[in-house]
């Protein structure tokens, strides 16, 4: 009870907040019941009302990615959404018949009810209280600085570079932010909320109404959104010498698909669908995909191609991945339909498929998405992604299929065994076909997409990329297994009736029932952080964003003087107020807002050059960064021609940067930058580690020193997340003697070299050169 207390008085106090957000996912699902009772004959609303929110979430997105071009920023937004529920009502009035809806009291749906409340509670006290970072959190620049205006998107950390992440989930999340001017953290939770919830529901409410079965039907969705097709099955240790697992090792709980297929960036249970929302809501577009396809259309079939190819469009710009999946799925729906259509109707269904097909071509390229950015916007060096043609590496990802061995400790008589994701496959296709179910079939055909781009599919600057398929993978089969023994479990009998009812209890229950132990605790916290909406009370930034919101600024806050992991005011200024600061690398593209060389030069020296290469025309400098300044430095400053106070508080100052400044302004000393210059080529160098030096300026050393020779440094944090160069790092050893250390102030040279003399050439704030004899 204390844990509900804390959750409703948190709720409650944030209620200012997060009302304006629920009006807006309302009216969102208003408008999606119009589209989908429009287009369908569906008449039960357990299906209708999940089918509506997805439908007008990604009908919205579709509405943002054509109008934004014309009607930009938050008065955009707000036309952009005013013509979105016309276009609901314009809807409404067409629909000759609104479905009734008769409420019931009947133990039954009392207990469905109670279902439905226990599993959309649990879901908000786990939202409430999930943790976020990474890049989820840069993304929130993309979805605020779209409610500034900044469509199409270009990365607010580097505003020359038109952005390849995901668009859709944080166009729609700027535009309520464009609405509601609400905390990203509350409108990011809500958005996961809403799509979690939806999709749960989509999948409960279709299995419904294929099997006609109220309770068990749950079982998929539970799959989809609880077990995300872990499958664990206890054997005895007797057995284990039969088995050659990928992974085996000892966990402090009950088996998790995230204990045995851990893979960066992928998404193998809820927290983390929650977190990457993105692949949440694409997720659920597949879903709904999937079910328009066999769903009577009540404006005619030869307009079902065209529906679908603009959700796919949709789908594919709140989350790339699903791409292939898309598309194996249409192609395996299309050869469906043009094996059970009678022969003078082909022609006809061919050219359904080629206009849906041309469809799908025009709004990929108007409607903002990565793949069609990634296309637009190629590397400078190499390919972003490239074919796999080896057959030893397809061998090689192979093993990434086999099973799992898991214990929760050394001396159990037991393992928990989770099966080569070919075994679940082949059972799958088996199960498939004994259901005879023209659905799961074409589900079935979708996941080849995922299996090819798993083998085939290499990303050059982010090797391994291609694992996160494999969540995907088993968490597709999962559903697609589990439908199909229940499927089975009602409507066949003798064998096949007993056997699906035996691999439920055996095989799927358990992963449900681990997960849901796992999860109880993650969603009982003593805070929800997650529904506080206020803005960071930062006065500098509401100035900005209310009067230059589109100018390009830079933040002096002494981030790297203090020891901090970051820069507090970079950070706010993109999440929460959609800013441009452009503090990465000006010439080769990042994935999250990692600090460039030319960032550390202007923290350190404001050189002209520096704010050349970034193109700022602002600067905040705090107080006490202020007295950091050399004094040639701060007479700049005080000079009108060089620099103009627009505007300044308790905190500091912000400074317009006059052009004559970038003209005729002096560089001087301190920019690591100059470490270019002092290196020899071909040298072998020796770069220090954090916490001896910051992580963040690491990174950017590193950047600079690929040039200068080989480098060699310790496998630690300080790296750029994702860069589009290649930079090799090779492992330190007491042979190798070094011409180069570039250290953390407090770290003795002698102690890493092997050499009788360091000598001291260049230092600045946190570093050190040091040359070797």
């Amino acid at each position: 009870m204390a844990t509900i207390s804390i959750f409703l008085r948190i709720f409650f106090q944030n209620i200012n907040f997060i009302l304006p957000i629920a009006v807006f996912f309302l009216s969102i699902v208003w408008v999606g019941i119009n589209i989908f009772l429009a287009l369908t004959k569906e008449k039960e609303w357990h299906l209708i009302l999940p089918a509506g929110g997805i439908s007008g979430l990604f009908g919205f997105i579709i509405f943002l990615g054509i109008f934004s071009y014309i009607l930009k920023g938050r008065v955009g937004i707000a036309l952009i959404f005013t013509l979105y529920i016309f276009f609901g009502l314009y809807l409404h009035k067409k629909i000759d018949k609104i479905p009734g809806f008769t409420l019931k009291l009947t133990p039954k749906d009392l207990l469905l009810a109670v279902i439905a409340f226990l599993i959309l509670g649990f879901t908000a006290f786990l939202a409430g209280a999930n943790q976020y970072g990474g890049d989820v959190i840069a993304y929130w620049g993309f979805a605020t600085s779209f409610a500034n205006g900044n469509y199409p998107i270009y990365s607010p950390w580097q505003p020359d570079f038109l952005s390849i992440h995901h668009k859709g989930t944080y166009m729609f999340e700027g535009a309520v932010h464009a609405l509601t001017n609400v905390n990203m953290n509350l409108i990011h939770t809500a958005y996961s909320y809403f799509v979690v919830s939806a999709g749960f529901f989509l999948l409960w409410g279709w299995t419904r109404k294929i099997i006609k079965r109220d309770f068990i039907s749950i079982i998929p969705a539970l799959v989809a959104y609880f077990s995300f097709g872990g499958m664990f099955i206890p054997l005895l240790e007797r057995v284990r010498i039969y088995i050659k697992p990928e992974v085996e090792h000892v966990t402090s709980r009950l088996p998790l698909l995230l204990d045995a297929k851990n893979r960066l960036g992928g998404a193998s249970n809820l927290p983390e669908f929650i977190y990457i929302n993105h692949r949440a809501a694409a997720f659920a577009g597949v879903l709904l995909l999937l079910i328009l396809m066999f769903t009577k259309f009540r404006i005619g079939e030869k307009f079902k191609p065209i529906i679908t190819s603009a959700l796919s469009v949709a789908i594919i710009s709140s989350d790339e991945i699903y791409l292939p999946v898309v598309i194996f799925a249409i192609l395996g729906w299309f050869l469906y339909e043009f094996v059970k259509v009678k022969r003078s109707k082909k022609k006809s269904l061919v050219l359904n498929f080629f206009i849906g097909t041309l469809v799908f071509f025009v709004l990929f390229f108007i409607v903002e998405n990565a793949v069609r950015n990634s296309f637009l916007v190629p590397p400078q060096e190499e390919p972003r992604f490239q074919l796999v043609t080896s057959f030893q590496e397809m061998q090689k990802r192979m093993g990434s299929f086999r099973s799992a061995v898991l214990r929760q400790s050394d001396n159990q008589s037991y393992f928990w065994y989770l099966p080569d994701l070919r075994v679940i496959i082949l059972i799958s296709f088996l199960a498939v076909i004994l259901t005879g179910n023209s659905w799961v079939l074409v589900f079935l055909i979708g996941t080849v997409g995922a299996i090819s781009a798993f083998f085939l599919l290499e990303h050059t600057y982010y090797p391994g990329n291609n694992e996160r398929f494999l969540h995907l993978l088993y968490h597709f089969y999962g559903i697609i297994l589990t439908f199909s023994l229940v499927y089975l479990f009602v409507f066949k009998k003798g064998l096949l009736k007993y056997l699906s009812a035996l691999l439920i209890f055996l095989t799927v229950l358990p992963g449900i029932i681990f997960t849901i132990i796992y999860l109880y605790p993650l969603a009982k916290r003593p805070d929800y952080p997650n529904f506080y909406g206020n803005l960071p009370p930062t006065p500098v930034l509401k100035w900005l964003r209310k009067n230059i919101p589109k100018e390009r600024v830079f933040f002096i806050d002494g981030f790297v003087s203090s020891g901090l992991n970051h820069s507090p005011y970079t950070l706010q200024a993109i999440q929460n107020y959609g800013l441009m600061v452009p503090v990465s690398p000006a010439k080769i593209r990042v994935h999250t807002p990692d600090f460039g060389a030319e960032a550390f030069d202007l923290i350190n020296t404001l050189n002209p050059e520096a704010l050349n290469e970034l193109k700022i025309k602002y600067v905040f400098i705090t107080h006490k960064e202020l007295t950091r300044f050399q004094s040639k430095r701060l007479t700049v400053l005080q000079n009108e021609k060089y620099f103009k106070k627009v505007y300044d508080d308790q905190e500091g100052i912000l400074y317009e940067i006059k052009p004559l400044y970038k003209e005729e302004g002096k560089n001087i000393d301190g920019g690591i930058s100059d470490l270019s210059d002092l290196i020899n080529k071909d040298s072998h160098i020796y770069l220090d580690y954090p916490p001896r030096i910051d992580g963040a300026l690491r990174a950017a050393l590193l950047l600079i020193l690929r040039e200068r020779g080989k480098i060699y440094a310790e496998w630690r944090s300080g790296a750029f997340n994702y860069i589009e160069t290649k930079i090799i790092i090779n492992q330190p050893s007491p042979d190798t003697r070094y011409d180069y250390l570039v250290l953390g102030p407090a770290t003795s040279p002698l102690e890493i070299c092997n050499c009788k003399k360091a000598t001291e050439v260049w230092k600045t704030t946190g570093l050190v050169l040091y040359r070797t004899k």
